[in-house]
């Protein structure tokens, strides 16, 4: 996962695809990340709601990636803040 600005406002993530490998991209230009930053809460909702609504299908290792990435926020949620650093550390 990563923190990025799309240059679109009006898409909270997007897949990002480098490589052989794709990752949810967390768009820094969308108003409610704008109000309210890096915020643990509004990063795993956007990792759940883009699971949610996403037209495209998942293989079975990119579920379980994402999976991992949100038990991993809602883990550290409970010590601090993650820098979006550590957020780009994440690999799907």
């Amino acid at each position: 996962m990563q923190l990025d600005g799309l240059g679109d406002k009006s898409e909270r993530s997007a897949w990002r695809e480098d490589r052989d490998a794709r990752t949810i991209v967390v768009n820094t230009d969308y108003p409610l990340y704008q109000s309210l930053g890096t915020n643990e809460d509004y990063i795993f909702e956007s990792l759940v709601m883009h699971m949610l609504n996403d037209d495209e299908e998942l293989s079975l290792t990119e579920a379980k990636s994402l999976f991992d990435q949100i038990i991993w926020l809602d883990r550290s949620a409970e010590d601090e803040e993650p820098s979006p650093e550590e957020l780009d550390d994440i690999v799907p």
